[in-house]
């Protein structure tokens, strides 16, 4: 199991015999399993989070491209951030906004925030993960916890609170200082990729 809310129903997903994954949802107070939660065209999908509004986050490989998913109560958004070699989505709140990562051509893994509603992503790094970011959880009030790897390989976790950012100006929530670490480089784009199902 990997995200819960808080009317008790949480997300996992399971391997096949051929290694490829399924979603699903399990109901905690009656024990009740969904049907295999699989996103259009996917071999492989897996759910990550599920908000109060019972949206769930994932991510899910097609054609040997992994990328990202939102799931609306059954219709889906696929997403993956343009030239990255892939994209996941971690967490999901009730506002629409999911966090994850993506591995750009470089290699390097970045942070992830993107708006369900703009269809808009930023990249959000630790200033000290050199190594890498991963975002893996948000709140409703805009609070971001994950992990970076900094330039000795050693894996440090984050906490980034809410504060105003100028661009992009539409976004309710936007963005955000890590406690106790400065400031974080963002930038705002675009979804290419995303289409739904």
């Amino acid at each position: 199991m990997l995200g819960v809310n808080n009317s008790d129903v949480a997300v996992g997903f399971y391997n096949d015999a051929a290694g490829n994954s399924h979603g699903y949802t399990l109901n905690i107070n009656t024990l009740t399993f969904s049907a295999d939660i699989n996103a259009p065209g996917a071999t492989s999908t897996t759910t990550t989070a599920i908000n109060n509004l019972g949206w769930i986050a994932g991510t899910d490989v097609i054609g040997g491209l992994t990328e990202a998913f939102i799931d609306k109560s059954g219709t889906v958004t696929q997403f993956a951030v343009p030239g990255a070699m892939s994209t996941s989505f971690f967490g999901l709140n009730d506002n629409g906004i999911a966090v994850g990562d993506y591995v750009d051509s470089l290699g390097e893994t970045n942070g992830l925030v993107f708006n369900t509603v703009l269809d808009t992503f930023i990249t959000l790094n630790d200033p000290h993960g050199i190594l890498g970011t991963t975002l893996n959880g948000i709140n409703d009030q805009g609070q971001i916890v994950g992990f970076y790897v900094d330039a000795a390989d050693n894996t440090h976790g984050l906490l980034a609170n809410p504060m105003a950012i100028p661009e992009p100006a539409t976004w309710g929530m936007t963005l955000l200082g890590f406690t106790g670490l400065g400031f974080a480089r963002y930038r705002a784009s675009r979804n290419r990729a995303a289409h739904a199902a």
